[in-house]
């Protein structure tokens, strides 16, 4: 046996002791002895799709669908952070894909410059580099989502792929329920602090209708800030007007 070989095979064996001292199940598919089996694993794989919302680019790593959706569910909802190792390469893909689109997107607007006037240049290459580059700006779980799982989901991911997220929004609905939170959706959010100049990624695990992105750009452009596209863990494709808002964004 190569040493490739001996290490999977003993890799499992820790695994399935460790299952019986401590009984699990697949987050993806329910199957016994582990927390997420390898057919589940290979399909949270990376698979980066741009969509839209609201005229906000989306860069999502998962389509929200299937095994994706019932292991965001239970690492969300359901306390299962095992999960965080398996998910957060998706949404560094999703990150770093936004990143490169941006990036790309002014080196063309930087080069179609170049052939404008010189004054039109400088006015614009002002723009483009103000502030310390683009933040990842997380959007801000209600108190009582907090209190009920103990973490904050984005951010659990973000870290584990070495990223610093950028707590620059917070909440407007204390005290409010869920269903006061729908009917009083705009103006949810707000700033901390002044952003301008201030270019900010949203990053945001599930983009449903995109009621929740488009009110933290809203907040974010009020403060003078710049909020250059989103990056999400998944997203699932509209059936609803984005008038409305999904429950599993909250």
């Amino acid at each position: 046996m190569t040493g490739t070989g001996a290490t999977r095979a003993a890799r499992r064996a820790i695994l399935d002791a460790w299952a019986v001292l401590l009984p699990t199940a697949c987050s993806g598919c329910g199957a016994p002895d582990r927390a997420l089996c390898a057919a589940c694993r290979a399909r949270l794989a990376p698979a980066v799709r741009v969509t839209e919302r609201g005229g906000l680019r989306v860069w999502a790593g998962l389509d929200y669908a299937g095994v994706p959706r019932r292991v965001i569910a239970s690492f969300k909802d359901g306390g299962r952070t095992d999960a965080a190792a398996a998910l957060a390469p998706a949404l560094l893909a999703a990150v770093v894909a936004a990143l490169a689109a941006v990036q790309q997107s002014q080196g063309a607007v930087q080069s179609q410059g170049a052939v404008e006037s010189e004054g039109a240049v400088e006015t614009r290459g002002a723009r483009q580099h103000r502030g310390d580059g683009i933040r990842l700006v997380t959007i801000p779980s209600s108190r009582r989502a907090w209190r009920a799982r103990g973490y904050l989901p984005v951010e659990l991911l973000l870290r584990r792929s070495g990223l610093a997220p950028s707590r620059v929004l917070t909440t407007s609905e204390v005290g409010l329920d869920r269903a006061a939170r729908a009917r009083n959706r705009d103006e949810s959010l707000r700033a901390r602090r002044p952003l301008t100049g201030v270019r900010c990624l949203l990053v945001d695990d599930i983009v449903t209708t995109g009621a929740t992105v488009l009110e933290a750009r809203r907040a974010i452009l009020a403060a003078g800030g710049e909020v250059v596209g989103v990056a999400a863990l998944a997203e699932t494709r509209r059936r609803l007007p984005v008038t409305q808002r999904s429950s599993e964004t909250d």
